[in-house]
Order: structure tokens, then sequence, then C-alpha cells
């Protein structure tokens, strides 16, 4: 059998970026299920615009789940974008960050999930870090759920 690479899949460059946050909205699995054939649950779906770079102004986007937790995705999403502590019982306002600027990772092409964004602030920085290694195990992948840029 042979396979070959769609590049189109993968089309953002691996690197660490300054975005703004668009906002999080509801994700519809629409039925797909895991490769044990348990179906997936309704998600979350993270989106930022890319302010520097290679891909500036395209939208970048992460799937998560609704159940956030110290240690997964959805959990490390919420604790980058508050630039705080995740406790039990905090409550989670996204619209009140959507416009701030945050670093991202892209990481095989799309917005990583296992590195949390990093609020800068509500300006654009000055300089932007070194686009490039992000520091993170290769055999990581991030999550490439439909990456179709989301209007919010």
């Amino acid at each position: 059998m042979r396979i070959s690479l769609d590049d189109k899949v993968y089309s953002f460059t691996n690197g660490r970026y300054v975005a703004t946050f668009l906002g999080v909205k509801v994700h519809d699995a629409d039925g797909r299920a895991d490769d044990n054939g348990r179906p997936y649950g309704d998600g979350f779906r993270w989106g930022f615009q890319l302010k520097d770079g290679p891909d500036i102004e395209k939208v970048v986007t992460v799937v998560t789940s609704q159940s956030p937790t110290k240690k997964n995705a959805c959990g490390r999403m919420i604790k980058g974008i508050q630039a705080g502590v995740l406790d039990s019982g905090t409550e989670f306002d996204s619209e009140q960050y959507v416009g701030g600027f945050y670093y991202v990772s892209i990481l095989n092409g799309v917005l990583s999930h296992v590195v949390a964004p990093a609020y800068i602030g509500t300006e654009m920085p000055d300089s932007s870090p070194a686009v490039g290694n992000v520091g993170v195990p290769s055999h990581i992948q991030a999550d490439n759920a439909r990456r179709d840029p989301i209007p919010f």
C-alpha cells in the first residue's frame, strides 16, 4: 500500500506565535467515534487568529472535551487563557478574554493543546518569540479535529 502525506491537512508552520483569542464555542462531534468504537462527546472549539509569522491573520483552532480537569487539554486551555490556576469550582467566562493577545504554539501543523496559550496582555508586543522548536517532544501529537476556519 502506498501512502502519501497531504500537506494541506497540516497547513500551518510550526513555531510559537502571537495571536488574539477569538473565543470558544461548542463543537458537535457529528457521531464520530474513537478507534474502539466509543462515540466522542461534544467538545469545545477554541479559536485564535495569528498576528505574526508566516501564517499571519489565519485562524487556528483546537477541539477539547467540555469537562476541564487540571491535567486535560480543556483545563490547560482555560489555565493558559486566564493566566491563572484552575481550581475546583472556579468559573471561566471566555468572553472576557476575547481580543487578548497570547503566545500560541503550532505543533505538527495545528494549534497545540499540549502547550497552553500564554497570556501577553491587551496590546500587541513589540517583538515576538523566536519561530521554531516549541520545546515539545516530537512524539506528542496535536489534536487534528476539523480545522476549517470558524466564525466567532
